[in-house]
């Protein structure tokens, strides 16, 4: 189950996944769920910049921000 499910207007749909400590076992679970649902847009928000857990969202394909949801997510 995501953190927060996210309906635009335009009926798309994206889940946020909040994460503070993002183990091994997180990360493996959330490139499974993504093997399984390529057609879901899931997406990472972390409280504070950890270079490991943004260059872990670049390699694996997962859009991330760092602080807030940012805005531009709302206008897709």
């Amino acid at each position: 189950m995501p953190d927060f499910t996210v309906t635009l207007p335009s009926g798309k749909v994206f889940h946020i996944e909040v994460k503070g400590w993002f183990r091994q076992e997180d990360k493996a679970k959330m490139k499974y769920v993504k093997l399984c649902n390529p057609e879901v847009d899931i997406r990472m928000v972390f409280p504070r910049k950890n270079k490991k857990d943004i260059t872990w969202c670049e390699k694996n394909g997962f859009p991330y921000s760092v602080g807030v949801v940012p805005k531009e997510w709302f206008y897709a």
